[in-house]
């Protein structure tokens, strides 16, 4: 029987966290989601996930802040997820630490699905 990897999903939009989060689910991952950044910061103190799925804009704490702080601790690859910022700025703040793709809102989720499998994959060679 193969592991599910745990993901964890940062978004506060309920709506879009609840549509990932089933999604891939019923793509065979374990998913965790978190509507607030304080909540996400509490989680990453507690457990392992295999990858983050990170929205910027959040109540309690930016992502940015919540992939700083994970940078510090391990190398769990990231996804960033966001309607607003430019992915060519994003990627340049964050060119030290392990984000993987960006993905501009609105997405597709077999997109999504590719970038998780993919950025999954490229850890745990």
């Amino acid at each position: 029987m193969t592991k599910k990897n745990d993901i964890l999903i940062i978004e506060d939009e309920v709506d879009i966290g609840i549509l990932l989060k089933e999604f891939l689910e019923n793509n065979n991952f374990n998913i965790t989601l978190a509507e607030e950044g304080k909540v996400a910061v509490e989680l990453l103190k507690r457990k392992h996930f295999d990858l983050l799925i990170v929205d910027m804009l959040l109540p309690g704490e930016h992502g940015l802040d919540i992939i700083n702080m994970k940078r510090h601790n391990s190398i769990t690859p990231v996804i960033i997820v966001s309607g607003i910022y430019d992915e060519n700025e994003v990627l340049h703040r964050m060119k030290d630490s392990n984000v993987k793709f960006f993905l501009k809102k609105p997405f597709d989720l077999n997109d999504l699905l590719e970038k998780v499998n993919s950025a999954i994959d490229a850890d745990q060679i």
